[in-house]
């Protein structure tokens, strides 16, 4: 498929070296990548051309939970990866609810 014409896997973290290690890791696997260092960058983008997005949990301003909340109630059904470096039963079972 023509580069334009594959849809992308989004990227939302805050850490500079997450985001890149996560596209180099990505562009390496064949699959076109886009980042984004806040979940205010990727909303002002067109979510609808991505496949899925792969989201940090803990950002500043909005949280990636606060961000799949939003992405929920306007009825987007984007696949979402929930990452974080510090888990909680609590992460997890909002998690579930946001799924």
């Amino acid at each position: 498929m023509a580069e334009s014409k594959r849809r992308k896997v989004a990227v939302v973290d805050d850490d500079h070296a997450v985001r890149e290690s996560l596209r180099f890791l990505l562009e390496i696997l064949g699959h076109a990548v886009e980042v984004f260092e806040s979940a205010a960058e990727f909303l002002e983008t067109e979510v609808q051309r991505f496949a899925c997005l792969i989201l940090d949990h803990h950002m500043p301003s909005m949280t990636g939970l606060e961000l799949a909340e939003k992405l929920r109630n306007n009825g987007n059904l984007l696949p979402i990866m929930l990452i974080t470096g510090s888990p909680s039963d609590t992460i997890v079972s909002r998690a579930s609810i946001e799924a």
